[in-house]
């Protein structure tokens, strides 16, 4: 009925949340690799000062897919208490 209809709707906002942060944490890690690689291609032909940005700037990025990723498990997990509160629920009223 209703309940059903408010816990899919529940279920299917938490997963467009958890796909735009899966995209978010994994571009940001890949970026994250593709700028440290610069950073070593730049300090390999001397460029130390650009390959040291480019370093600190690969860690922002590795540091923000990190981020996300924490934040998906948290959504993660209230995806799996709304269902286990659902359960309990159909659970209680047999």
């Amino acid at each position: 009925g209703e309940h059903d209809h408010s816990i899919v709707a529940r279920q299917i906002g938490m997963l467009r949340q958890r796909i735009v942060l899966t995209k978010r944490m994994q571009a940001c890690g890949v970026l994250s690799f593709f700028v440290c690689t610069i950073s070593m291609f730049a300090i390999f032909l001397g460029g130390q000062t650009f390959g040291v940005v480019c370093f600190g700037f690969s860690l922002v990025l590795l540091s923000l897919s990190l981020l996300y990723s924490l934040y998906e498990i948290v959504i993660s997990t209230n995806a799996i208490n709304v269902e286990l509160e659902d359960f309990e629920e159909r659970h209680k009223t047999k």
